[in-house]
């Protein structure tokens, strides 16, 4: 699945999980899409180093050098999981727990982005 394609898969999730009862605030709904933003970087840094000899997938859920077909399956089920998540957590929790996942996920694409991966649309 290209990046867009997953942007877009991301994007219907958001926006049919928000379309039912308890939908997200705006800012909430802007933490999820910006969750979603960044795993589809750490998506498409992944697939870039598991495509190259010299690099591996450090994710022990993915191995080290996971197809793209493993890489979108993960990847989409880790945003799914992620909403599911947030609208379970009640108001205060749901933005802890949005702004932590949040800061873990962008940075480790920062980290990959410093190795050297791109991310391109």
């Amino acid at each position: 699945m290209r990046p867009r394609a997953m942007v877009a898969a991301c994007a219907l999730v958001l926006a049919c999980a928000n379309a039912s009862a308890g939908a997200l605030t705006g800012k909430q709904a802007a933490l999820e899409a910006g969750f979603d933003a960044a795993c589809i970087a750490d998506y498409e840094q992944s697939a870039q180093i598991a495509a190259h000899p010299g690099m591996y997938e450090t994710n022990p859920m993915l191995g080290r050098h996971p197809s793209r077909a493993r890489l979108r399956n993960y990847f989409f089920g880790v945003v799914a999981v992620h909403l599911a998540i947030t609208r379970i957590l009640g108001e205060r929790a749901r933005g802890i727990w949005q702004g932590a996942t949040l800061f873990i996920e962008a940075g480790q694409v920062a980290r990959n982005a410093r190795l050297g991966l791109k991310v391109e649309f």
